[in-house]
C-alpha cells in the first residue's frame, strides 16, 4: 500500500465517492471505477489487480450494455481506456491471467481533485462572508437582498 495514502473509515469513504467521484465519471465508468477501488484498496489495500474482462463484465451485472449474450467485452475495454484517460486507472499488460490495472485512490485523481478543491472554496467563501466584515461590503449585502425578493 502507498504510503503516503491512509484511507478514510468507511462512513468517509462512502461520502468521497458519493460527493466527488459519482458525479464527476460517467454512470457506467462509476461503477468500473467503484468495483475496481473494491478488489484492491478497499480488499486488501493494495492498488493493483490483475483480472479479465470477462469476469469484469460478470461482476458489474446487468447493464445497459450487457444484455443475455453475457455482456459485451469492446464496451467494457473502453470504458476502461476512458477511465485510464481520465488518470483513474493505469492499464498494465494482458496475459492469459487478464489485464494488469492500477487503480488510483480518489483523492489522487485529478478530475476529482478539482471537484474536492470547488468544494473547498465554495465553503471557504460562504465562512469568510459571515466572519469577515469587509466581505460584507454593500455590494455583498446588495446580492443577498435582491435574492430574498425572489
Amino acid at each position: 500500500m502507498d504510503e503516503s495514502i491512509t484511507p478514510p473509515d468507511d462512513d468517509q469513504i462512502i461520502q468521497l465517492l458519493v460527493d466527488f467521484a459519482m458525479p464527476s465519471l460517467p454512470q457506467y465508468d462509476f461503477c468500473l471505477y467503484l468495483l475496481l477501488l473494491r478488489h484492491t484498496w478497499l480488499n486488501d489495500g493494495i492498488d493493483t489487480i490483475r483480472v479479465g474482462k470477462r469476469t469484469l463484465l460478470e461482476e458489474l451485472g446487468r447493464g445497459t450494455r450487457s444484455g443475455s449474450s453475457g455482456g459485451n467485452l469492446a464496451h467494457v475495454s473502453e470504458r476502461l481506456r476512458n477511465l485510464a484517460t481520465i488518470q483513474c486507472i493505469e492499464i498494465g499488460d494482458s496475459d492469459r491471467l487478464g489485464t494488469s490495472i492500477r487503480v488510483i485512490w480518489p483523492t489522487e485523481v485529478p478530475l476529482i481533485q478539482e471537484r474536492i478543491a470547488a468544494s473547498r472554496l465554495t465553503v471557504e467563501s460562504i465562512e469568510d462572508f459571515y466572519t469577515d466584515p469587509d466581505r460584507r461590503s454593500e455590494e455583498h449585502t446588495s446580492e443577498l437582498q435582491s435574492l430574498r425578493h425572489l
